[in-house]
């Protein structure tokens, strides 16, 4: 028996339409609207010829769901750029990602989730206190922020490729995991801002209260109060604050030139009028989509999968085995190996093979 609903994920993450799968597969499209729906149970050649067109093995479609893996603020974060088919494929991109991850945990001792749930605070105070929830002191910049939100239990998901129109999205998952997926290919400061942003919308707004403009806003000043705490920040702005005193701060503080100037607009180190200056020629430079090479923040990568697999699957992971264990395409699990954090040991190897020792 096939689960309809594992139907439609693999046709959704393939990008097609059910007339699109049905004219690949030979039938019609009422036809694979039945199997999604579970009406309708496919032929063992129209089921292969359905692996075969999406890339996932016959075994995946019998699988069970493990656990209901929400829209979260893919419901509201930007609806104005997302067309509903990019957010559905970047949703089931996430699920199953997250259910091969859960797969492998029960087999290893689960960290406990550190991070509070603050509905009731003020962004800055709710950044705060989550940064000593997660073991950060309450001054000075955030070095490795990925590492510190999986030491606290958040799932990060890296998408093994880019999700349409979106730098990321948040879920609670229905066990109660806080869930962040990733775009791969975002420069690294603005991977760091997403990640800061999507955590202030799992701490702040696990119920919805509000608009979708006031919840973004509110998650945009729990990234700045997060990554930028004011008290450690106000000393070194400066003045005047140029574009030069803004670009030496970003090396520090792993954030974009663009967040800087807003937050030293908000400390009263710029006028409206200086701000807007700034954003000017930012623009004229072209650093308002891509800032100077120079200055580029590295990328943070997530390692809890990667580091499960290696547990399990050995290293390297043999991807063959872990696939035919998950029940997914090879394929797919070697993309997101790729886009996973090396271990210690890995990155010493592959640096000077002799250096042996190294504890991940």
């Amino acid at each position: 028996m096939i689960v309809g609903d594992r139907v439609r994920q693999a046709r959704t993450i393939k990008g097609l339409t059910q007339k699109q799968l049905a004219d690949l597969v030979g039938v019609r499209q009422p036809a694979v609207a039945q199997f999604e729906h579970g009406s309708r149970q496919p032929s063992p050649e129209t089921l292969e010829a359905i692996a075969f067109a999406t890339a996932f093995p016959v075994a995946f479609f019998s699988k069970e769901q493990l656990t209901h893996f929400p829209f979260g603020t893919l419901l509201f974060r930007g609806k104005t750029r997302m067309s509903e088919r990019e957010r559905t494929e970047a949703h089931e991109l996430a699920a199953i990602l997250y259910e091969a991850i859960e797969t492998l945990a029960k087999n290893i001792k689960p960290l406990p989730i550190k991070i509070p749930l603050l509905s009731d605070r003020r962004p800055s105070d709710a950044a705060e206190l989550t940064r000593s929830a997660v073991g950060l002191s309450p001054h000075g910049p955030v070095r490795n922020l990925i590492h510190h939100l999986e030491s606290a239990g958040v799932c990060v998901i890296a998408a093994p490729k880019p999700l349409s129109n979106r730098d990321g999205f948040s879920a609670w998952t229905s066990t109660n995991v806080p869930v962040i997926a990733l775009s791969p290919e975002k420069p690294g400061d603005r991977q760091r801002w997403s990640a800061t942003h999507e955590l202030g919308h799992l701490v702040m707004h696990r119920q919805i209260k509000d608009t979708t403009r006031n919840l973004e806003r509110e998650a945009d000043a729990f990234a700045a109060a997060f990554l930028m705490p004011d008290s450690s920040i106000r000393p070194e702005m400066g003045s005047p604050t140029t574009l030069v005193t803004l670009a030496r701060l970003k090396p520090r503080w792993g954030v974009s030139i663009a967040a800087l100037a807003m937050q030293a607009s908000r400390l009263g180190a710029l006028t409206d009028g200086q701000l807007r200056y700034l954003y000017v020629q930012l623009s004229k430079h072209g650093w308002r989509t891509q800032e100077p090479e120079n200055l580029a923040i590295p990328i943070e990568r997530p390692r809890a999968f990667k580091k499960m697999a290696e547990l399990l699957y050995g290293i390297p992971v043999d991807v063959r085995r872990l696939a035919a264990d998950l029940a997914l395409n090879p394929g797919l699990l070697k993309d997101v190996l790729d886009v996973q954090a090396e271990g210690v040991q890995q990155r010493a190897k592959r640096q000077n093979p002799r250096v042996l020792g190294f504890k991940d």
